[in-house]
């Protein structure tokens, strides 16, 4: 397993995150059991600790439901443990949008999903400017479109990137992708009252793109939600509820911030139409980005960090850890389920 894998099995920070923002999401799901597609790494934790809670069912050896994409070609090789305790119920190897793109026809097939979970390791959008979409953000629109395509009304969507703005380093997002977020919040404030009113109480005024300097995390969680707020309505999705979580990588140097979001989206059901002023606009009102503020304002977006978190959280989590993590897990590709 490479070194990000091996910090996944013991990290008492990750499972905080586990379990009270991914788990407590899917509760709001209000099912038995879900439909889960997720970026895979070799410990799986997710899908184990979701299948502890109940949320995922095992039944001959199969996590019913599941779905695992890597892009590593190394770990995607097939190979077994030794004691195996169960496997995916579809396992590809690629990239997620070149595969949906490619009309693979079994992945497809899997959908709609309750939970989505594109846990990256790296940024969402790169360090060099460009016009086009990163590979990332590719995923998270194609994902959504299948959703969409497949007539769901209800699912979970989690989005983990990592946020560390670095120029030394030549590390973080490029300029052109922050200048773009702040376009789309100067747009919220333009045309939203609601949304203006409670940028200004927390920002006084400033303009989002002097956010960068003085708030970086603050500013580029706003961003990014709004970015996937505005994609969820081209695809007739809104955001019933939304949270985030940074787990802060401070006991060694360099510092990397990982932000984990966490949206529960819910489809737009048609509405009819009665009066003049109603004909022919938008179905959708803004209104509901003031969720995104409203996160902030109440001091509900969560931080944990290594130096102040990780020795009680260690105390909590490292014997359920270390049970997860003894539990191994079968990743011979297998046939898909009819």
């Amino acid at each position: 397993m490479s070194s990000i894998d091996d910090l996944m099995t013991v990290c008492p920070l990750k499972q905080f995150i586990r379990e009270n923002l991914w788990e407590s999401y899917i509760e709001k799901l209000k099912k038995k059991s879900i439909k889960y597609l997720t970026l895979y790494c070799p410990p799986v934790m997710d899908v184990k600790h979701f299948y502890k809670r109940g949320y995922i069912e095992l039944i001959d050896g199969v996590y019913r439901g599941v779905v695992g994409i890597t892009n590593d070609p190394k770990v995607g090789e097939s190979y077994t443990f030794s004691t195996s305790h169960g496997r995916f119920e579809l396992f590809r190897v690629g990239l997620l949008h070149e595969l949906l793109e490619s009309g693979d026809r079994d992945l497809k097939g899997k959908f709609a999903f309750d939970a989505i979970n594109l846990d990256y390791c790296n940024h969402l959008f790169g360090e060099d400017d460009t016009e086009y979409l990163s590979s990332n953000l590719k995923d998270i629109e194609i994902v959504i479109t299948e959703q969409e395509n497949k007539a769901c009304e209800k699912f979970v969507l989690f989005i983990t990137t990592r946020t560390d703005n670095n120029t030394k380093r030549k590390m973080g997002f490029a300029p052109g992708f922050l200048r773009d977020l702040s376009t789309r919040i100067v747009s919220n404030i333009n045309s939203d009252g609601r949304f203006k009113t409670k940028y200004m109480e927390i920002f006084n005024n400033r303009p989002p793109i002097s956010i960068v300097k003085l708030n970086f995390r603050t500013f580029i969680s706003l961003g990014l939600v709004k970015l996937i707020l505005m994609l969820l309505w081209d695809h007739d999705f809104v955001i019933n509820n939304y949270n985030a979580y940074w787990l802060i990588r401070n006991e060694k140097p360099p510092e990397r911030d990982l932000l984990h979001i966490a949206i529960f989206a819910t489809n737009i059901k048609p509405r009819k139409v009665e009066k003049l002023k109603q004909y022919g606009t938008s179905k959708y009102k803004k209104e509901d980005a003031t969720i995104i503020l409203d996160k902030i304002i109440d001091k509900e977006i969560v931080y944990v960090t290594e130096k102040a978190d990780k020795i009680k959280l260690q105390q909590k989590y490292s014997e359920y850890l270390e049970s997860l993590n003894s539990e191994t897990f079968d990743l011979t590709i297998p046939k898909p389920i009819k």
